[in-house]
């Protein structure tokens, strides 16, 4: 991964610690601030405390949605305004595609790291007023 390195904030939701952490460790040597959580409540708790540039939340959260998550986000008149990307290992035929209303793309978990953190930039320069991720 020969990136620049970036600034911009990340606000990570998923349940599963392993993925938490591997996406901390991808982001943060590029510049980007980040801040995890495992669940909905949380994630909507520190984004009000302190905004992020964007989103990024695992479409499944246990017993949880990231799909309510975002709906959540989209409707308070405070977060509405953040980007939110999903994140899915879903099969490429189960897909959410289209991404869901509201949301800025959906991220897939592959082999290729260097590949989501172009994906997560993406959504960044939207966040930014760039163009689409």
């Amino acid at each position: 991964m020969n990136c620049a390195v970036k600034h911009g904030s990340v606000l990570v939701v998923d349940d599963v610690a392993a993925n938490r952490t591997f996406l901390r460790s991808l982001l943060e040597p590029f510049g980007y601030s980040t801040r995890t959580c495992r669940g909905s409540r949380q994630a909507l708790a520190l984004a009000r405390e302190q905004p992020s540039d964007l989103i990024v939340t695992d479409v499944h959260l246990g017993r949880e949605s990231g799909l309510e998550l975002l709906r959540s986000i989209k409707t308070d008149p405070i977060l509405r305004s953040i980007p939110v990307a999903l994140i899915s290992a879903t099969s490429p035929k189960k897909a959410l595609t289209p991404a869901p209303d509201g949301a800025v793309a959906v991220l897939r978990w592959g082999r290729d790291p260097s590949q989501l953190l172009a994906q997560i930039e993406g959504c960044l320069r939207v966040a930014y007023g760039g163009t689409s991720a």
